[in-house]
Parts: structure tokens; C-alpha cells; sequence
């Protein structure tokens, strides 16, 4: 994570210690905990669901880093099952736009810093890479979330140009979307 990110509540940064440095993990059980705090320290995915679609009917632009997508990622790249890695955060709101910043681990491994995180390693972020590729190709499927996969190992201005294109559309738009549910097709009956 890059400079200026705060760590200063206690569940992120014993998450943050684990990812830096901790030589074993409960992979289950720190998955579950990684969901948890990621939407809410103290509150269970129903209610962190009705918080945000609350704060969303109130107007207010919602920009999440990493969202549920990422825990599914890193945690199924560990060997989990991505059904169950899926599963805590079904039903939770959609995003209308997600922006993965894609970068392979050669290019990542050019800049500065990596390599200290436990997961900086080269075949886990491949691995990582290939569960988010297939999340960007069942998100692209589901037709209701808009994913775009922008070239990070650019150059910043290039990438932050990327970035702004796609956020200023959704922005932009004056047509009001309906608030879907994340994976919610997968809890349905057929």
C-alpha cells in the first residue's frame, strides 16, 4: 500500500502486520476477518449493506478500495474454495464501476517496496491475477457492473488519465441505475 494510507485502528493493522510478515495464517478465519473490516469493523454484511444502499438513496458517491473482490481473490490464490470465498459478501451492492488496475509481477517488481507485503511473491500475484481475470470475465457476463481493467504498469499521469476517463462516465451519467446485488444470481434458485 502506498504512502499516506492511515493503519491506526486496531483490526487493520494486525491485518496489515499478518499480510507484512506473519510466517503462518488461519487463512480461513483471517478471510472472514479481512471481509469484516473491510466493510465495517463492527458490523456483520447485512448491516453494512443497508448502511451503504442508505448512504447511496442519500446521494452520496461511494469510492471503495479493493471492495469484496479482492478478499476473494488473494484468499481463493491461497487455495480456499471460491464459492466460499464469495459467499460473505453476496448481496451486497454492486458497484456501478470497478476499475482493477492490472500490472503483471515483472513490471511490479520494477517499482519500489515490493516484495515486503507475504503475498508480494511472483506466483502468488499471478495466481491472484488469474482469479481476478476470471471475476472481470463473470462481471463482464452479469452485464450489470462495469469492469475495466487499466494497464497500471504505466506511467502514473497515463494511468491516472485511465482512471478519471472511467470515473467522469459514471459521474457524468444522468441516468440513475438501479442498485443490484454483488453475486446475487448465485443465491438465487434457477
Amino acid at each position: 500500500m502506498g504512502a499516506g494510507v492511515s493503519r491506526t485502528c486496531y483490526s487493520s493493522c494486525r491485518t496489515h502486520s499478518h499480510v507484512a510478515s506473519s510466517p503462518t495464517a488461519f487463512h480461513l478465519t483471517l478471510h472472514l476477518l479481512v471481509v469484516s473490516i473491510s466493510l465495517s469493523p463492527l458490523a456483520p454484511t447485512p448491516v453494512c449493506s443497508t448502511s451503504i444502499e442508505r448512504t447511496l438513496a442519500g446521494g452520496t458517491t461511494i469510492i471503495c478500495d479493493r471492495y469484496a473482490f479482492s478478499g476473494v481473490a488473494f484468499s481463493t490464490s491461497k487455495g480456499l474454495p471460491f464459492e466460499w470465498c464469495r459467499a460473505p459478501d453476496v448481496g451486497l451492492p454492486e458497484p456501478d464501476l470497478t476499475l482493477f488496475l492490472d500490472i503483471s509481477p515483472e513490471k511490479a517488481k520494477e517499482r519500489g517496496g515490493y516484495g515486503k507485503e507475504r503475498y508480494e511473491k511472483e506466483e502468488m500475484q499471478r495466481r491472484v491475477r488469474e482469479v481476478f481475470t476470471n471475476i472481470a470475465a463473470e462481471a463482464r457476463e452479469q452485464e450489470t457492473c462495469t469492469w475495466v481493467s487499466i494497464d497500471a504498469g504505466r506511467t502514473l499521469e497515463a494511468v491516472t488519465n485511465d482512471i478519471w476517463k472511467e470515473v467522469e462516465l459514471v459521474l457524468g451519467s444522468s441516468e440513475l441505475k438501479p442498485l443490484h446485488k454483488l453475486w446475487h444470481s448465485h443465491t438465487e434458485p434457477s
